[in-house]
């Protein structure tokens, strides 16, 4: 009890010499994704991706973080590549992203070797796309790309992960924990 009587006095030396929220840099969504194969998933950097446009580094008009993917009117329809390694042949991976109309509906496409993921209209305002596939290599090149060169669109926080590797529920866990507690009341009763 002593020992935290000085808490109070330092906290705000804490707080002052860790700066304000506002003053950090966020990471993207992507980065917390247990399992998330692709590298640089919310465009945080040049790194990992091979991309015709640069990756524009704005956070205020970013999904989450600093960075996003830009796909520019008039560019190579092929924008943005990156091969996914990792992957176990024959199992279901999930594939999730966040795009985001900038003008004139264009047309995205997401594939991952010959797979289409994905193949939508974007709409205004960040909208979380999700597809899945079948590994069928263990590296296969995941693709970005913008089919109607007449307007623009950006495109943050792209996740791959094994099907496999969801999490459960709240209410699911809290259920399997009651069960397991009632189990165990049973077997202390016998």
């Amino acid at each position: 009890m002593r020992r935290l009587a000085h808490l109070p006095a330092t906290l705000p030396l804490v707080l002052a010499l860790s700066g304000t929220p506002e003053a950090r840099a966020t990471s993207s969504l992507c980065d917390a994704i247990v399992g998330n194969l692709v590298g640089n998933c919310g465009f945080e950097t040049t790194g990992s991706w091979d991309q015709a446009i640069p990756i524009v580094i704005n956070q205020y008009l970013a999904h989450s973080g600093t960075g996003y993917a830009s796909t520019g009117a008039l560019i190579n329809p092929l924008l943005y590549t990156q091969t996914i390694s990792g992957l176990t042949i024959g199992d279901n991976y999930n594939f999730s992203a966040w795009i985001n109309n900038i003008s004139l509906n264009p047309q995205m496409t997401v594939s991952i070797g010959a797979i289409g993921l994905l193949s939508v209209t974007a709409q205004y305002g960040w909208t979380e796309y999700t597809g899945s596939f079948v590994a069928l290599a263990s590296s296969m090149q995941l693709a970005i790309s913008q089919t109607f060169s007449s307007g623009s669109a950006t495109i943050d926080d792209v996740a791959i992960v094994a099907a496999s590797t969801s999490v459960p529920e709240p209410a699911s866990a809290a259920l399997l924990g009651l069960g397991l507690a009632g189990l165990a009341g049973l077997r202390r009763r016998r």
